[in-house]
Parts: structure tokens; sequence; C-alpha cells
């Protein structure tokens, strides 16, 4: 564990064994930019947020809004393992230049139709470090697609065929399941 402090004097103490860090603060204003500094033993790293405009207001705002950026052509960076890296990467930048509020990634992040959860979290984890750079800035949003599929595969010997089946029990293997265990 090592100490958190928000800049309200708020000390925390997070597990860094734990992927995920979750801290929620209250009490904050409306359309406002606040800065926060993450520190971890000798290294320390400044960010900054706004928080969404008043409920019902009708000031105009800018968001980013994109999908399918599973592997391109061309290697490299453009395909990383599931991920184009290369074009979240752009997009991305271009969502911060634009001084975006938010960005809404609406499924297809990978390449998916997989049959293993690890195979899955792997593409799941390269999306993420596409877009880490920047996602500490403003809130991004994703939902599924059809390539987050993840599936059992039946083969049909006789006639040679692959039978795919969604994973089950969907409680913990689905599809679903693992989206929301990277994505919750």
């Amino acid at each position: 564990s090592a100490p958190l402090r928000d800049r309200f004097g708020i000390m925390r103490s997070l597990d860094f064994y734990n992927e995920d860090h979750l801290i929620q603060i209250t009490g904050l204003s409306p359309d406002t930019e606040y800065d926060y500094i993450l520190q971890t033993g000798g290294v320390e790293q400044q960010y900054s947020f706004r928080t969404a405009p008043e409920p019902g207001s009708r000031k105009p705002f800018t968001f980013a809004y994109a999908s399918d950026s599973r592997s391109g052509q061309g290697g490299g960076e453009r395909d990383i393992f599931g991920v184009n890296s290369y074009i979240m990467k752009k997009i991305m930048a271009a969502t911060v230049m634009h001084d975006a509020r938010f960005f809404q990634f609406t499924g297809d992040l990978i390449n998916g139709y997989l049959t293993s959860k690890e195979a899955t979290n792997l593409q799941y984890a390269n999306w993420k470090r596409s877009i880490e750079a920047f996602a500490h800035y403003i809130p991004v949003y994703v939902g599924m697609g059809n390539h987050e599929a993840l599936e059992y595969w039946f083969y049909d010997t006789r006639d040679e065929r692959i039978m795919k089946v969604d994973r089950f029990p969907f409680e913990t293997e689905s599809a679903e399941a693992v989206f929301m265990d990277n994505f919750h």
C-alpha cells in the first residue's frame, strides 16, 4: 500500500497489487477543471479533469466518438495483438486537441472472436495501453461490439465445419462478463 493525498487533503492508501483504483470524490463544482497529482514512491505525475456541466445547461460542448479499432494493415503499432494502437493514439490526440469533454468508443475495440479469456484480456490491456497517455484527462466510455465475442468452438469433422457458441456460464465466462471485468 502507498498513501495518496487528493487536493482536498484526504490521504488515501491504495493496494498497488490490485489493478483497480477507484476513489470517489464528492462536492465538486460543475464545469470546473481540477488538477490532481498521483504520487508513488519518488515519482509524481500531475493530471487534470473537467467536471460535467450543470444538469440542464445549454452551454455547448464537444465530445468525440469512434469505433472499430481492430488491428490494421502495415504491422508495428497498427497491429499490437488485436489492437490498432497507432490509430487509437491519433484519435485520442485529436480528442484532447479539440478539447472534447468525453470520448465515446462504441464497440470493436479488439479483433476478438477468441476462445481464451486470457487472450481477450491481453487484447483489452493493449487497447487500454494505447489510450492511457490521454485517458487521464477526459472520461472514456466504451461499449461492446460484435468483435468482443468470446466463444467455444466445436469442430464437426464429418462436414468440416466449425460451430461457434458464446461462452458460458454467462456470469463468469461470457464476453459480457470479461468486458465488465475490464471496463466496469
